[in-house]
């Protein structure tokens, strides 16, 4: 096509975009949803021990409170370094293998969902138009994160040999090392 450029066809259809009526789940809140489910994948099975089902069912009651939060108060803008933070939180207690009783357990992991809960709803969102977007994101990250719970469950198991332990310890530092380092990105991008 003359007298089309690369420029005014990727503003043309970048014009649109904000008229998107699903809303958007941004590049940052991404990256935060997923470190948010690696690490609670690793912390909740040492937490929870043998009681799964409980600390399934917290999950779950978490992340529906949290959904329901961001519906009727909106998400909060700060939202990713939140989610990073805590998933920050979450990669200490891995790594030095975090334990505590049975009510305090199924609180911070009620705790790990309504941040999870919160994170599910998109950018700009209007309803019903963001209700697939926002079921997709809860559904696949709750689905990834109790997968990776039942997995990493094995690793922690007591007739388990002592390096997958410390391979799990390992993990949780590296999650911590990832974390800090997209803080100190997202805090440098906001300062420059």
């Amino acid at each position: 096509m003359p007298g089309v450029t690369h420029a005014s066809l990727v503003a043309f259809l970048l014009s649109g975009a904000g008229d998107v009526q699903a809303g958007y789940v941004s590049d940052d809140l991404k990256v935060a949803q997923i470190m948010l489910v690696l690490a609670a994948g690793m912390f909740i099975p040492g937490l929870a021990g043998s009681g799964l089902r409980p600390a399934g069912a917290a999950l779950v009651a978490g992340a529906g409170a949290g959904l329901l939060l961001a519906v009727w108060l909106g998400a909060p803008r700060v939202l990713p370094a939140l989610l990073i933070l805590i998933s920050a939180l979450l990669g200490i207690g891995v790594a030095m293998r975090f334990r505590t009783s049975g009510t305090l357990s199924s609180l911070i992991i009620l705790l790990i969902g309504i941040a999870f809960g919160l994170a599910c709803i998109p950018f700009n969102a209007r309803f019903p138009a963001a209700l697939g977007l926002t079921a997709t994101n809860l559904i696949a990250g709750a689905g990834a994160m109790i997968c990776l719970t039942f997995l990493v469950s094995g690793l922690v198991a007591e007739a388990a040999p002592a390096w997958r332990a410390i391979a799990l310890r390992i993990a949780g530092s590296w999650i911590v090392a990832i974390a800090v380092l997209l803080i100190a990105v997202s805090w440098q991008a906001t300062i420059l």
